[in-house]
């Protein structure tokens, strides 16, 4: 019996792959959510198999991929495959080990980080993708659709607007300085969702009751106040922006103002948890943030605060006193 349902999952899980990776053949723009979806079937097997049969399955899949990849013609499937297998493992064998979620969740990350840096090479150096001018090309089509708009409501700020645009224009210059922070904060992301959708399907077929603690429960150590600060430091030995520190210090500086946005969320919850109110004013806040981004300033700036003041010590005492 026991043998039969190793061969039903070995069998669910190859034709899961499969399904995946014709969909993006037939559906090209598919290929980004399979990015995020792909280890998903991967982390269901490991959490109903042991270690080694797990490593087994994914060397008989790299196998499929290869003769997948020759059938077909194309080396898309080579990423996918790296996605899968490393997000997949990470996620899976932490989840085995019985780790809280946080824990696997970092783990998720470190798979995902090898694996989207190994798509950026591998799509650069094979594929001869110019990520740096594609980044720039896409800022700047983005920043000439903006300015059209705003002059369409207001032709009267024209030439007050050249202005701004143009120094918008030198910045995009340097924005793949960013790139490295960028694949690390889809990283976070795409660990996150593949292991909340994991805990979703393996929730519904295995009865199961995984999920992530509360959100309010989420605080960053005050060490990411000192790394924020080095980041600065970095920025201000070098202030050339193409120089390695700059770009080193830049991508610091973004990454922690990420962590303090996130911060600055997870206290909202924390705060209407604490006073009693309804979840949902906080899931508006993050709702608006993300349709106007100059409020993430705010939100970073509570985080900030939050960690470096231990709001939360203070908010509680405030409470009972």
């Amino acid at each position: 019996m026991g043998g039969q349902n190793n061969k039903k999952s070995d069998f669910a899980l190859i034709v899961a792959y499969i399904a995946f990776l014709t969909t993006v053949i037939f559906f090209p723009p598919f290929y980004f959510f399979a990015v995020i979806l792909l280890p998903v079937p991967l982390v269901v097997y490991a959490f109903r198999n042991k270690q080694e049969r797990t490593y087994m399955i994914v060397g008989a899949i790299a196998v499929i991929s290869l003769l997948l990849t020759v059938v077909f013609q194309t080396l898309l499937f080579v990423p996918l495959f790296v996605v899968f297998a490393a997000g997949g493992l990470m996620i899976g064998l932490a989840l085995q080990k019985e780790k809280n979620p946080y824990e696997i969740w970092i783990q998720g990350i470190i798979g995902y980080l090898v694996s989207l840096l190994f798509v950026f090479v591998f799509t650069q150096v094979v594929l001869e993708i110019n990520w740096a001018e594609e980044v720039r090309t896409a800022a700047q089509d983005t920043l000439n659709n903006m300015a059209t708009i705003i002059k369409q409501i207001d032709p009267s700020i024209k030439d007050q607007l050249e202005g701004q645009i143009e120094t918008i224009r030198d910045q995009i210059e340097y924005l793949p300085n960013l790139i490295p922070v960028g694949i690390t904060v889809l990283s976070i992301i795409f660990s996150f969702l593949a292991q909340w959708l994991s805990y979703k399907v393996i929730n519904a077929l295995f009865k199961q009751r995984l999920s992530f603690p509360p959100v309010r429960k989420l605080s960053f150590p005050r060490a990411v106040i000192f790394i924020y600060l080095i980041g600065f430091l970095l920025m201000f030995i070098e202030n050339d922006p193409s120089r390695g520190l700059f770009m080193a210090g830049q991508n610091i500086t973004s990454l922690m103002f990420f962590l303090m946005v996130i911060q600055g969320f997870t206290y909202m919850f924390f705060f209407t948890h604490l006073k009693k109110k309804s979840n949902l004013l906080p899931i508006i806040i993050i709702i608006v943030s993300l349709l106007m981004p100059f409020l993430m300033y705010f939100v970073h700036f509570l985080g900030l605060f939050d960690i470096a003041l231990s709001l939360r010590k203070r908010t509680e005492g405030n409470q009972k006193g």
